[in-house]
């Protein structure tokens, strides 16, 4: 994972974001039913991104710079880079490129609890302008 200010190694897990479809209805004349459906729009939910305990400063830290003022800047969007490999770690099988990335929300480590197992996480959860991927394997 390539982003601004959060290391790739203290991200616990990602969730991509959910893209729909929206199709335009067109009706001219008798063939309006054989004809394709075109698109209207393409939407993308959010990215979200679960960072570690090691990492939990510098997400805090990022949050606060950009949500802090209530107002997100066009020099405060950025572009994730999710790199998916194969099981030797070495050549990479798939690129996601999250273009245009705000950070919309900040979760602050869940309530620990005594007899629960879980990892002390946060989550920053992005909205996305653009999404891309490009399949590498053959």
């Amino acid at each position: 994972v390539t982003m601004a200010g959060i290391a790739d190694e203290h991200i616990v897990s990602i969730t991509l974001p959910k893209i729909t479809a929206k199709i335009a209805k067109e009706s001219h004349g008798r063939a309006a039913n054989r004809r394709a459906p075109s698109y209207k729009s393409v939407e993308y939910g959010t990215i979200k991104i679960e960072i570690g305990a090691a990492g939990q400063k510098s997400a805090e830290d990022l949050a606060i710079r950009i949500l802090q003022d209530g107002n997100c800047e066009e020099g405060e969007f950025m572009d994730i880079l999710i790199d998916m490999k194969d099981q030797s770690l070495k050549k990479v099988r798939c690129t996601f490129t999250l273009i245009g990335c705000g950070l919309k929300k900040f979760d602050w480590a869940p309530k620990l609890e005594g007899g629960k197992e879980g990892l002390a996480t946060c989550t920053l959860e992005f909205m996305v302008e653009d999404f891309r991927f490009a399949v590498a394997h053959k």
